[in-house]
């Protein structure tokens, strides 16, 4: 399985739609969510720090989005990341 790079955003109504994959283009939240079901891991970066992306799926509207283990500087990494 492939330990792949998220190197930026692209946002509609202020949520995540789509992440471009390092050597793999733009891509759908919902197939980096299937990939990620089928075993690959995912993570940002940011001055040489290294923060693993999840899916987690929200309480109220069942919908499923990625998001970062909270570090030192971020909540959510992905929100931080540039606009692709």
């Amino acid at each position: 399985m492939a330990n792949l790079l998220i190197t930026c955003i692209q946002e509609s109504e202020g949520r995540i739609t789509h992440v471009e994959v390092q050597d793999n283009g733009i891509q759908s939240i919902s197939k980096v969510i299937a990939w990620i079901d089928r075993g690959h891991t995912f993570y940002t970066l940011e001055d040489n720090k290294k923060a693993s992306v999840y899916k987690k799926q929200h309480p109220e509207s069942k919908r499923w989005f990625l998001t970062t283990n909270p570090d030192d500087m971020n909540e959510n990494n992905l929100d931080f990341l540039p606009i692709c």
